[in-house]
């Protein structure tokens, strides 16, 4: 019997790809690294509206010590001027890859203390467009903050989204100076106590606890939750099969067998956290739930 039983065993992929910061070598997008699961590797991403920026931790095993001091010196004082290497992280199955996270390289640091060197590595989503972009904003009159925050988008060369509901969200005389994109948009999340975060390249503003409008909703249910959802004061936590798909904002609705009574709610995820081991278990995404409309 077991001989004619046809498996569907899913398959993990992946793909990290590190490119040269330096300017002669951005035209043609040169290659410092291009990494596959064949490789020891492990990584952690997380995202959230809260306006923090999306970062990736990962440590790789296996690097050449050439590759291990380029990238260690680039973003340090050893380099003038610092130089921000570009990281592209994609994962998940063959049926379901894509990208998990894409930014620059602020922090590298070599272990030799073994072996089997390594190289740990941090870096921040849009980190040279957004933190190091300083700006003058100002808007005379009683400006609407999605006029404001289209101006952020077009600065940033994002694409904006909007939640539902912001069309009598004004400003009176917005002005912020000598700030970079990231600390206005952080500002103007405090003063009108929406969310306004960027991730993946666009810039979203929308309602606390709103999910983003013309997004599909997301079902978590027995083929994708690891384990049981687990309930939290303002909504619940659980883990899924690794899935580059998921974005913050989006709506979700929850079949969960363990906690039956969290299915009657509706959820918008809040954060998520992408997690893998290329040699190991891990090769998961832990999502952040917030009731929807909890805040109205």
């Amino acid at each position: 019997m077991l001989k004619n039983k046809s498996w569907d065993i899913p398959i993990r992929d992946f793909n990290l790809k590190i490119f040269s910061g330096r300017k002669e070598r951005q035209t043609k997008k040169q290659y410092l690294s291009n990494l596959s699961i064949d490789n020891k590797i492990t990584f952690d991403t997380s995202a959230s509206v809260s306006g923090g920026v999306n970062e990736l931790n990962l440590n790789i095993i296996g690097l050449t010590v050439n590759k291990m001091e380029e990238l260690a010196t680039c973003c340090s004082m050893f380099a003038d001027p610092v130089i921000y290497n570009n990281i592209e992280l994609y994962g998940g199955y063959t049926n379901n890859s894509g990208l998990l996270f894409t930014g620059n390289i602020i922090n590298a640091t070599p272990n030799f203390n073994n072996a089997n060197y390594s190289i740990s590595i941090k870096a921040i989503a849009g980190y040279t467009a957004m933190l190091q972009n300083i700006k003058n904003y100002s808007f005379n009159g009683n400006i609407n903050v999605i006029t404001i925050c289209q101006q952020f988008a077009k600065d940033l060369g994002f694409v904006l989204y909007s939640g539902e509901g912001l069309e009598d969200i004004n400003i009176l005389n917005y002005y912020y100076a000598n700030h970079s994109i990231k600390d206005n948009i952080v500002f103007l999340a405090n003063i009108t106590d929406l969310d306004i975060y960027i991730e993946y390249n666009c810039l979203i503003v929308k309602k606390k606890s709103k999910p983003i409008k013309n997004f599909k909703k997301f079902i978590i249910d027995n083929n994708n939750l690891i384990g049981a959802a687990r309930p939290m004061d303002t909504g619940c936590e659980c883990d899924i099969v690794l899935n580059p798909s998921i974005r913050t904002g989006v709506e979700v609705e929850l079949k969960n067998q363990s906690f039956k009574r969290l299915n009657q709610n509706k959820f918008v995820i809040m954060s998520y956290s992408h997690h893998g081991d290329t040699r190991g278990n891990t090769w998961k995404t832990t999502l952040q739930l917030i009731k929807k409309d909890l805040y109205e």
